[in-house]
């Protein structure tokens, strides 16, 4: 870390920021820059070893910085006052609801233009007449919202910012006045941790003994892992769970890759409806009881099912539910390591699948060489499987039918696949694959499936994307440019053939494939294709791997032309419940 030198050792409010940022394992700074946040990022460059990365919106950024977080468990933005703290503010959003740690820097105009606008009325650039609008609505969508002013008070603000982000794994924000970044104060005296609030041993023993209870009584139980295992890093803690009582699991979809899929307890991803007709029998029909471990109540987890009655435990957001009962304040660590102790000495009788898992490494080859949803995903499954290509791949998925295709690939690998399945802000993908990469840091490729209505709402996170210097393929799933899943889910007669298309689920047609030019250069190349047949598909996956074949390198921005009429199997059921009139 380098560091001012000064008389008396004092440095300045970005140093302080900054040292306290890289504390936390930073080396990257995401953002879009303006006149507010200038002086910061100046400082920073020059006296830390933190590097900005800078994004084409504020919206893609704060995916990349979303991205990155949910791999390095913390992140960081800046941002210029009013406008681009505003335009921030969906991402930030989704982060607050999926539980992602970012702390958001919002340079504001300096004290003085404060007082100016105060006793004159003179607004300078990007400023609101309401001066409190930029923290009041980030009050909103994070644990902890801070108006810096005085160099002096802001080490004890920053500080409480940054330990209430990495303790409570959720977005914070700092509004920092222009000029105070300049200013001094002393240095940090010691490092942040993460505070870990102690659970109540009580309900914990009460939680955990009402579900073994459950156990015991319905037998055959069944595990369903969720995203907060990963996010609070418990893999290994529910690992030793699984493997000391033999209980096999399932993954919600937010969970996916939370622990390894090549697990041999594990049966598949259960997302209700939209799950695999063989993992759906299984957790619901031959389990008799269902314990979730960090899973969430979610719509996308759930499938158009609901999670009640006495046959469900849910631990998850510091509480268990068992039944009907609730037990606050149970931290899932805790839950997980007392669950596995008392399971040791208890009596079921554990889910005969003498037969075999139904997860499976490989799936069967499309018969047709028509390209559809379910093709896709089949032969590009299979090529991950060829040669243990999954261990230098991990895959994006965007909101819709792109999610709901990509569950069903099977990634041996934890944390290789991500998606924002809780807050759904469509074109999240790409941009999250930019901070992906950047965190990752190694020769991975990154495959990311996103719709074409999704793509054209942040296509320019390709652009960044292609600055990160790494491998990535991004599948634009382009259904005769149609918001397949908003008809889906507003009336899925269209897909029986007995209504006609609404009219705002049409979209301007794009040659997607030929961006790729628009964003190529010779240091950061970028390549566009098109297919429209499993043909197609299984050639460019071979030339991708081809070295000199003129799309190995970089950025390969693929068009994946579908019918509008396709959809995933796993949202057959809205098909089938939709009744024609």
């Amino acid at each position: 870390m380098k560091m001012s030198e000064s008389a008396s050792n004092r440095i300045t409010v970005a140093e302080y920021l900054a040292i306290r940022l890289q504390q936390q394992g930073l080396d990257k700074l995401f953002g879009v820059p303006g006149n507010h946040l200038g002086p910061f990022i100046s400082i920073m460059e020059e006296k830390t070893d933190i590097r900005w990365h800078g994004g084409t919106n504020e919206m893609n950024i704060g995916y990349a910085a979303d991205g990155y977080a949910r791999f390095k468990g913390i992140s960081a933005i800046g941002v210029t006052y009013g406008v681009g703290a505003l335009s921030l503010i969906n991402t930030v959003s989704g982060a607050f609801v999926e539980q992602v740690p970012i702390v958001v820097i919002n340079a504001s105009p300096t004290y003085e233009q404060l007082l100016n606008f105060r006793h004159v009325g003179l607004l300078t650039s990007h400023m609101s007449p309401n001066e409190q609008s930029n923290i009041n609505a980030y009050r909103e969508v994070t644990i902890d919202a801070q108006k810096i002013t005085n160099s002096a008070l802001a080490p004890q603000q920053i500080d409480n910012a940054i330990s209430a982000c990495i303790s409570l794994k959720q977005p914070v924000y700092l509004e920092i006045c222009e000029n105070v970044f300049s200013e001094y104060c002393d240095p940090p005296k010691e490092l942040l941790v993460r505070r870990i609030a102690p659970g109540n041993d009580v309900q914990t023993v009460k939680a955990v003994d009402a579900t073994v209870a459950m156990i015991e009584e319905l037998q055959e139980p069944i595990f369903w892992v969720g995203n907060e295992v990963s996010r609070l890093k418990l893999q290994d803690e529910f690992i030793a769970l699984v493997e000391e009582t033999g209980i096999v699991f399932c993954s919600t979809i937010m969970g996916k890759t939370a622990v390894s899929e090549e697990h041999p307890c594990f049966v598949g991803i259960y997302n209700g409806k939209a799950s695999e007709p063989d993992v759906s029998s299984v957790f619901k029909d031959q389990a008799k009881c269902r314990i979730g471990i960090g899973a969430w109540s979610t719509s996308k987890n759930l499938g158009g099912t609901q999670v009640t009655g006495e046959d469900w435990a849910m631990a998850a957001c510091e509480g268990i539910s068992v039944g009907h009962q609730y037990f606050p304040n149970v931290m899932l660590r805790d839950f997980i390591t007392q669950l596995k102790k008392k399971l040791q000495t208890a009596t079921f009788n554990k889910l005969d699948l003498s037969n075999g898992l139904v997860a499976q490494t490989t799936k069967d080859d499309p018969d047709s060489n028509t390209l559809t949803y379910d093709n896709l995903f089949v032969t590009v499954n299979n090529y991950l499987q060829e040669e243990d290509r999954y261990n230098h791949h991990f895959v994006v998925a965007d909101a819709g039918f792109s999610l709901l295709g990509a569950q069903t690939l099977h990634l041996p690998r934890r944390s290789t696949f991500y998606s924002q399945a809780s807050w759904l802000s469509i074109g999240y993908s790409v941009g999250a694959a930019v901070g992906l990469q950047l965190a990752r840091q190694d020769d991975e490729q990154c495959l990311v499936f996103v719709g074409d209505g999704s793509f054209q709402e942040t296509c320019q996170a390709v652009s960044d994307l292609t600055r990160t210097r790494t491998r990535n393929v991004v599948f634009v799933l382009n259904n005769e440019d149609f918001y397949g899943i908003e008809q889906m889910l507003v009336d899925a007669r269209f897909y029986k053939g007995c209504k006609v298309a609404d009219v705002y689920n049409h979209i301007h047609p794009w040659q997607i494939e030929k961006l790729a030019d628009v964003f190529h250069t010779i240091t950061t190349p970028c390549h566009g294709r098109s297919i429209s047949t499993i043909g197609e598909l299984k050639q460019l996956l071979i030339d991708r791997e081809a070295n000199g074949s003129g799309i190995d390198t970089g950025t390969l921005l693929v068009r994946v032309k579908l019918a509008q009429t396709d959809y995933p199997k796993a949202i057959q059921y809205k098909v089938d419940e939709a009744i024609c009139s």
